[in-house]
C-alpha cells in the first residue's frame, strides 16, 4: 500500500538564519524581565499531568528537549514572554516553529517581530487554547529592514480553577526565502510534516520504488524507480484490528469554498483499508472519516479527492496526499444505500411507520410548485425529485389530521429553505459572540432598514 504527491508538508531544513532544537540548550532564547513564570527546557512529560507533551518533536522520545510554560501559573490575564538575540535584517525569509498546546486552559501563543531600530512590533503569528494532543507545525515570513528580534508570548485570559495549560516550542528556525505553501508533499526530500501515531501497531515509511520487491515500480511525481513515495507493507498475517495511522500538519480553517485534498494512491492484493479521516481537535468529540477504499488492489497509481469545508483548524490522518486548494469533488464508492429515485421507488430505503406522513418520489413538475423545479440527477422536470447527499426536498403529505398537517405557506417556506445543501457550520474564534451579532445585524427591523438595508 503505497501514497505519493503529496501536498501537506516542508522539506527538513537545518535554517541559514537561526536554528534551536534546545538539545544542548536555549540557543540564545532568554525570558523577558519581569516574567511572572519563566520558559524552561524540559524532557519528557511536563509536571502536570493531561497537558503538554511526553515527547519531544526533534527525536520523538522522552530523551528529546523542548522549551515550556505553563501558562495557568501565569494567572488571569499574565503573561510571559521568550525572545531570541538580534537577528539580521531580511527581505524575505520564513519563521518554522512546531508547537504543543494541549490543555483545557492553554490561552494565547503569539510571535512577534521587534524591529531592532525603532522597537516597533508587529504579529505574524497566533493561536489560542486546546490545539490538541501533537505536534503542530507553524510557520510565518518575516520582512524587516532593520536588523530584529523574536519574540513567543503565552497570554492567559480569565479563568477559574483551571490545571490544564501547558505551552511548548521545538525546532525552531529561520530560513531565507518565503515559507513554502503548507500542505504539499512528494516525499523526495522527506516525509514533510506527516508523522506516524504514536500508537501505531506498524509504521508508514518513506521509500524508493527500485528498493522495494511488492508494490508501485515507479513512484507517481517523477515516475521513476528512484523517486520516493510513502508505504506500507500489509499482509495477511498481518492480523485483524490493526491499524498503521500517518497524520497531517493542522491547516487552518477555509472558507465557505473549502479545499480539496488530492492524493494518488496504489494497493497491491486485497488485504486492508485505507480510511482518510479529519480531525477537528476539540470542536467535535469524534475523528469524521471522508473516504475509504476496502479490500482493493489497484496495482496502478489512482487519484483520490476528499473536499474539506471547515469553519476550524483541523488535521488529516491516515493515507498522505497530494492535496490541492481547489473544489473538486470526490470520486463515488457505490453502497447498498444509494438510490437516485428515477425508477419510481425508494430503493433500499423504507418508510417510518410511525410518523405523520410519507416521503415518496415524485417528478418536480408535478410537486405543486413547492420545492426544486428540477431534479439532481437529470436537471429537468421530467424525471424524480430525490433525496440525495446534497439536495433534501420536500415531498407532499400523505393525508393526515387537519391538526398535523402543515399550511400551503409553512410548505413552501420549508420546501424553498431544504432545497439546496445544508451545512452545519462552527463559529469558533476570538470573540465569537459579538463577532455573531455583527453578522446578524440589529435585531429590531426599524433599526435594521436604517442601517443594515442590504440584509
Amino acid at each position: 500500500m503505497s501514497s505519493d504527491h503529496l501536498t501537506c508538508c516542508l522539506p527538513s531544513e537545518s535554517g541559514d538564519g537561526y536554528s534551536c532544537d534546545f538539545e544542548t540548550g536555549m540557543c540564545g532564547l532568554s525570558n523577558k524581565e519581569g516574567n511572572p513564570v519563566k520558559w524552561v527546557r524540559n524532557q519528557g512529560s511536563t509536571p502536570t499531568p493531561n497537558t503538554g507533551p511526553s515527547t519531544d518533536h526533534t527525536k520523538s522520545n522522552n530523551q528529546g528537549y523542548y522549551a515550556f510554560v505553563n501558562a495557568v501559573l501565569l494567572g488571569n490575564g499574565g503573561k510571559t514572554t521568550m525572545f531570541t538575540e538580534k537577528i539580521s535584517a531580511t527581505i524575505d525569509s520564513c519563521l518554522k516553529s512546531w508547537y504543543y498546546m494541549y490543555g483545557q486552559h492553554c490561552g494565547f501563543l503569539t510571535i512577534t517581530v521587534v524591529d531592532g531600530k525603532t522597537g516597533t512590533s508587529a504579529t505574524i503569528w497566533k493561536r489560542w487554547f486546546d490545539q490538541g494532543d501533537g505536534w503542530i507545525l507553524g510557520q510565518a515570513n518575516i520582512i524587516s529592514k532593520e536588523s530584529y528580534t523574536i519574540e513567543f508570548e503565552v497570554y492567559h485570559g480569565i479563568a477559574i480553577n483551571v490545571f490544564e495549560g501547558d505551552v511548548a516550542l521545538d525546532d525552531i528556525t529561520i530560513v531565507s526565502g518565503s515559507c513554502e505553501e503548507i500542505g504539499v508533499c512528494d516525499f523526495d526530500l522527506d516525509m514533510c510534516s506527516w508523522t506516524n501515531d504514536a500508537g501505531n501497531d506498524f509504521d508508514w515509511s518513506r521509500q524508493k520504488a527500485g528498493d522495494i520487491t511488492v508494490g508501485p515500480k515507479k513512484d507517481h511525481t517523477l515516475s521513476s524507480e528512484n523517486g520516493y513515495f510513502v508505504y506500507l507493507a500489509l499482509q495477511s498475517s498481518t492480523g485483524s484490528d490493526r491499524k498503521s495511522r500517518l497524520i497531517s500538519q493542522q491547516f487552518s480553517s477555509t472558507d465557505v469554498n473549502g479545499r480539496c485534498l488530492q492524493f494518488w494512491y496504489y494497493t497491491v492484493g486485497s488485504t486492508g483499508t485505507i480510511t482518510i479521516y479529519v480531525d477537528y481537535g476539540s470542536t467535535f468529540p469524534f475523528e469524521q472519516p471522508y473516504w475509504s477504499l476496502t479490500r482493493s488492489s489497484t496495482n496502478d497509481w489512482q487519484r483520490g479527492f476528499v473536499p474539506v469545508v471547515s469553519e476550524v483548524d483541523y488535521k488529516s490522518a491516515y493515507p498522505p496526499v497530494d492535496t490541492q486548494s481547489r473544489p473538486t469533488a470526490p470520486p463515488h464508492v457505490s453502497t447498498q444505500c444509494d438510490c437516485d429515485f428515477e425508477s419510481g421507488s425508494l430503493c433500499s430505503w423504507t418508510q417510518s411507520k410511525t410518523d405523520h406522513f410519507d416521503w415518496k418520489p415524485i417528478q418536480a413538475k408535478s410537486n405543486g410548485g413547492h420545492g426544486p423545479v428540477i431534479d439532481q440527477t437529470k436537471r429537468t422536470d421530467e424525471y424524480s425529485d430525490k433525496w440525495s447527499n446534497s439536495v433534501r426536498n420536500i415531498v407532499p403529505l400523505k393525508e393526515a389530521e387537519a391538526s398535523t398537517r402543515p399550511s400551503e405557506g409553512v410548505l413552501g417556506l420549508v420546501a424553498y429553505m431544504s432545497s439546496g445543501p445544508i451545512v452545519a457550520i462552527v463559529l469558533a474564534r476570538e470573540s465569537a459572540i459579538s463577532y455573531w451579532r455583527e453578522l446578524i445585524g440589529p435585531t429590531n427591523t426599524l433599526k435594521a432598514r436604517e442601517t443594515h438595508p442590504d440584509r
